[in-house]
């Protein structure tokens, strides 16, 4: 039997009897036990005021080996109006509670029902997921930076931040790697397209729920320029095409389309159109899917998570242990060219 369909009886009166300090809007405060339906609401309310578009909300299950088997993110009954769903996400968690499946949200709204970044538009939300650390000191320590939500995941604490006004995604996902030098969170988890545990669900993994620590009625929302000073942004690397090795336009291996190059040198499936996926790459065990794959050539391949990508010839080099983009030439291209080649 999936241990989650058990959860609901098992768990809620040791955590989600657990107090949330709440701050009204007059600045008191209190201390409240919140039902799992309320906590999804409380959520939505801090999430998606203020924001336009369609948020994505998925559904998934876990499997015998407790792999996570995420459910259709194209079903178009998985997106909700930002401006007035809360009822729906309410909603929606709740089936999913009776169902035994854990749930999650995208904070970015979408311009059309598509799971990843491609889609994502203008936010007026940043956020940090502060992975594998959920103890008293450090979400006392993340409060400083005065949140208006932080959640216990279940497995370390995420904190939201609303925004005076919407920014583009890159912008957003700037901010979004200021706040994780600002609280040490997790660098794979900036992209616009991340979704991200809902407060009231279950996480199955670690067989704890995720809840609403701290609510902040109180502050204003956060001027972006404001929060860009705060700190430098820690700039990723060059996009993968300013970083390949010079490109002969009569090269086979450039027509290649990277969902097609993946499939062959790594045996993952990749959409046609691209997405994200698990990073396939050695020493990165990647638990969200923070490698994205374009579908045109001349884009390649991203990861996130462990800053490498780049074409055909990065991806087999990378594979067997080798370096990527300008590290990659010299003998150590040809090799990889040479290995690329007799793939296809």
């Amino acid at each position: 039997m999936n241990p989650l369909a058990q959860a609901p009886a098992r768990v809620p009166g040791f955590e989600l009897r657990e107090a949330t300090r709440l701050i009204d809007s007059d600045g008191s405060v209190r201390t409240v036990t919140l039902p799992a339906d309320t906590q999804t609401a409380m959520w939505c309310e801090a999430v998606l005021t203020g924001q336009r578009g369609l948020i994505e909300v998925v559904r998934a299950t876990r499997d015998g080996d407790g792999q996570l088997r995420m459910r259709s993110r194209r079903d178009p009954a998985g997106y909700v109006e930002a401006e007035h769903g809360a009822g729906a996400v309410v909603a929606l968690a709740a089936k999913a509670r009776g169902r035994g499946e854990e749930v999650f949200a995208c904070p970015v709204p979408k311009a059309a029902p598509e799971p990843g970044r491609s889609s994502a538009g203008r936010g007026k939300l940043v956020w940090v997921d502060v992975d594998g650390v959920c103890d008293r000191e450090a979400a006392e320590s993340l409060a400083e930076l005065r949140p208006h939500l932080i959640c216990h995941s279940g497995g370390g604490l995420h904190a939201y931040w609303r925004l005076a006004e919407p920014v583009e995604p890159d912008r957003l996902e700037a901010l979004n790697r200021r706040l994780c030098v600002l609280a040490g969170g997790d660098r794979a988890c900036v992209d616009r397209g991340r979704i991200m545990r809902l407060a009231g669900s279950y996480n199955g993994r670690r067989q704890r729920w995720c809840r609403l620590l701290v609510v902040d009625r109180s502050r204003p929302a956060v001027d972006p320029a404001r929060l860009a000073e705060r700190v430098e942004d820690p700039d990723p690397r060059p996009p993968p095409s300013a970083e390949r090795p010079s490109r002969r336009r009569d090269d086979p291996l450039e027509a290649i389309a990277p969902p097609d190059y993946f499939r062959a040198l790594c045996g993952v499936h990749v959409e046609p159109t691209g997405g994200d996926i698990r990073c396939p790459l050695p020493g990165h065990e990647d638990r969200y899917a923070s490698c994205h794959v374009w579908a045109e050539p001349d884009r390649g391949w991203w990861c996130f998570g462990c800053n490498r990508g780049g074409s055909a010839v990065d991806l087999v080099s990378v594979m067997n242990g080798g370096p990527c983009g300008r590290d990659l030439g010299g003998a150590a291209f040809a090799e990889a060219h040479a290995r690329a080649t007799s793939q296809f």
